[in-house]
């Protein structure tokens, strides 16, 4: 059984291989929290993909992967939130 969260963050990614070690780092500073953050990939290039799937499975309690092609942020936010269990959303761009 997952904890119990209190918000979700909805993180759209698109094209940012090689740059996302905030994006690490603030969700490596966040496991400890009442966070649960989804992680949604607006697919144009695998590389991305490939670090945002590692980043997930470091942390599968408190962290989910969607991926698709949205086609722009807000399409993807939107996916994000379709799938969030939680009382509150917040968006980490």
């Amino acid at each position: 059984m997952l904890p119990d969260f209190s918000i979700t963050a909805v993180v759209p990614v698109s094209n940012m291989a090689g740059k996302l070690e905030n994006l690490r780092e603030w969700i490596s500073n966040s496991v400890l929290s009442e966070f649960f953050v989804i992680l949604v990939h607006d697919i144009r290039d695998l590389e991305t993909g490939v670090e945002l799937k590692e980043i997930q499975s470091s942390y599968p309690t408190n962290c989910k992967l969607v991926e698709g092609v949205f086609g722009n942020p807000g399409a993807a936010r939107n996916a994000g939130i379709r799938i969030s269990k939680t009382p509150w959303i917040c968006f980490w761009d």
